[in-house]
């Protein structure tokens, strides 16, 4: 009777908190999975190896974006070689890019393009900032041989040496099987969430009633009070018209800078209209030029007695 060789269970659950690593809606075939789960005695793959045995190779072609699958601060940046073989000659010349995530574990990001790298060394960046492009530096295998290279493991004390991968989890797609092409779900560069301010009041007419509109920063880049609004959307009034409640179609964002994961405030004041009646105010936030972002349907109601 043939006998199965199981593979041992991990001493810990599985990694979570992370997106597949390039930008949302995207989909790339996963060409090689973790060592854990490969028959290395027979195959004796490149992930068999201490520091890969749970890293994800991503079929991502030379200059495909790469993105932040956690949030982190760049600790290791090596962004000066150009070319990549099989040769294990190689080995050292691989293209590369370590963020702390600040919870004991960093991600890294292998084989990228040579100067594409779109952070620094100490910068933070949230979960979707672009990284680099992919690229074919190091040691690459096959025909393209140019792919992104996937892992996590426990935060190098000097930030530089390379430690045993952990077994992860992605949000949207668990653990991908290989030949798979799962889609990224990964944060937007905009991108907002409702987090309060919506009233129903009553006013007598040209009364005036102090009020505020609160998102929160669902997305990777921050957003600025020369460009973020809340403007006027459908059903009441038209998109991008003024309302006889606020006088106008823009309701400015408070503070000067809302990062990633902050709330916006967006203060203004409802107006009592000359009639009697019920009326609605529907707001939705804007970056002016760039994008609108999710319409939640959230609005504002005054009972004009």
């Amino acid at each position: 009777m043939t006998r199965l060789a199981l593979l041992p269970l991990p001493a810990e659950a599985a990694y979570g908190g992370l997106r597949l690593p390039f930008p949302p809606g995207r989909a790339y075939p996963v060409t090689q999975t973790p060592g854990a789960y490969q028959n290395c005695a027979a195959t004796g793959g490149s992930h068999c190896i201490g520091n890969d045995v749970w890293a994800y190779d991503f079929g991502l072609h030379i200059g495909d974006q790469i993105a932040a699958a956690h949030s982190g601060t760049v600790i290791r940046y090596v962004a000066g070689f150009g070319i990549g073989s099989c040769d294990p000659a190689f080995r050292n010349d691989a293209n590369y890019i370590v963020l702390d995530h600040g919870d004991g574990y960093s991600s890294i990001y292998w084989h990228i393009s040579y100067a594409s790298a779109a952070v620094s060394p100490g910068e933070f960046v949230a979960q979707g900032h672009p990284i680099a492009d992919a690229g074919a530096a190091g040691i690459v295998c096959g025909n393209p041989g140019d792919h992104l290279h996937f892992a996590v493991e426990p935060t190098p004390p000097d930030g530089v040496s390379v430690l045993r991968s952990v077994q992860i989890r992605f949000d949207e797609a668990g653990e991908p099987a290989l030949g798979s092409a799962p889609v990224s779900a990964n944060r937007p560069r905009f991108s907002a969430q409702y987090a309060g301010g919506s009233e129903w009041v009553v006013l007598g007419s040209g009364e005036r009633h102090p009020t505020a509109g609160l998102w929160r920063n669902t997305g990777w880049d921050s957003w600025s009070s020369t460009s973020s609004r809340l403007g006027t959307f459908g059903p009441e009034p038209k998109q991008d018209q003024p309302s006889v409640l606020t006088g106008t179609n823009r309701v400015a964002q408070s503070q000067t800078t809302v990062r990633p994961g902050e709330v916006a405030s967006y203060p203004f004041e409802l107006i009592g209209p000359p009639a009697p009646g019920i009326y609605r105010v529907y707001l939705r936030p804007v970056i002016d030029g760039i994008t609108w972002m999710e319409d939640e349907g959230v609005f504002w109601l005054v009972d004009r007695r």
